[in-house]
């Protein structure tokens, strides 16, 4: 699930090959202007495709990924993030 409160979305669940599908719709269907942050605290279960959600969110944001802050991300997604070369990108304390 995903939920936005003011500038902050919020992701909720598993965030897998097998959901990603309707988290892709969920972004694509609400705006994503002046969104400055994604918190991930509530992911429970994630492969690479929250690599592809958080940069099909930067995408919407309009490609602006450096002034979108991923909150609380954990060691799983430093790590996937750091293998394929996007944890500048997306990690604010990374690089």
């Amino acid at each position: 699930m995903i939920r936005r409160d003011g500038d902050r979305l919020s992701i909720e669940g598993a965030v897998t090959l097998e959901t990603l599908g309707p988290l892709l719709d969920a972004v694509r269907a609400q705006s994503a202007t002046g969104l400055r942050a994604v918190d991930v605290a509530g992911v429970t279960d994630a492969d690479s495709s929250l690599l592809a959600l958080l940069l099909a969110i930067a995408r919407a944001a309009g490609g602006a990924a450096a002034s979108i802050i991923v909150e609380n991300p954990d060691p799983g997604l430093r790590s996937l993030a750091g293998l394929y070369g996007v944890d500048a990108l997306l990690l604010a304390d990374a690089g």
